[in-house]
C-alpha cells in the first residue's frame, strides 16, 4: 500500500488495499493473495499479511480492515502531501497526532480506562492504537462493531 491510499484509508476507513468492510472473505485471496499466517478457523479468525495488513472475519463476511506494527520493523510508509510523513512501527503519539492535525483530520481519544494503549478513534471510523509503555505505533484499523 502506497502512501496516498494509506492516508485514504484514514481518510474514509473504507477501503484497504481493495478490501472494504462486508465483502465476502472469498475476495481477500483474489485481492492480496496468500497470507503469511492465518488465525482462528473457518469461521472467525484473520489473515495477516508481510506489509502488516490484517483482515478479520466473521462467517463469510470481512468484518475488520486492520495495518498491524507489533514486532514488525518492515513495516513503513511514506505519506507525502505537503509534507512527507513516515509512519512506521516507531511512530509515537505525539508525532502522529502531529501528522492527523497537520492535516486536518478529525480525532478524539476514547477507551481512556486501558492502562496499556492510547486509543484515537478518527471521524472516518478508523482507531488508532499507541503502546503506552513504548509510545509506539500498534495498530489503525476499522472494524463493523
Amino acid at each position: 500500500m502506497d502512501g496516498i491510499k494509506f492516508f485514504e484509508f484514514l481518510k474514509t476507513g473504507n477501503n484497504l488495499n481493495g478490501v472494504i468492510l462486508n465483502d465476502p472473505k472469498d475476495k481477500i485471496s483474489e485481492l492480496l493473495g496468500e497470507p503469511i499466517e492465518l488465525i482462528g478457523d473457518r469461521e472467525c479468525g484473520f489473515f495477516q499479511y508481510k506489509n502488516g495488513v490484517r483482515i478479520g472475519y466473521f462467517g463469510n463476511e470481512i468484518d475488520e480492515l486492520a495495518i498491524s506494527f507489533v514486532g514488525r520493523g518492515d513495516i513503513f510508509y511514506s505519506v507525502k502531501l505537503d509534507n512527507t510523513y513516515e509512519i512506521t512501527n516507531h511512530t509515537q503519539i505525539h508525532e502522529f497526532i502531529f501528522f492527523l492535525n497537520n492535516n486536518n483530520l478529525s480525532w478524539k481519544s476514547f477507551d481512556e480506562k486501558s492502562k496499556m494503549a492510547f486509543s484515537i478513534i478518527l471521524k472516518s471510523g478508523v482507531y488508532v492504537v499507541f503502546d503506552l509503555e513504548t509510545g509506539c505505533l500498534y495498530k489503525i484499523g476499522k472494524s463493523r462493531l
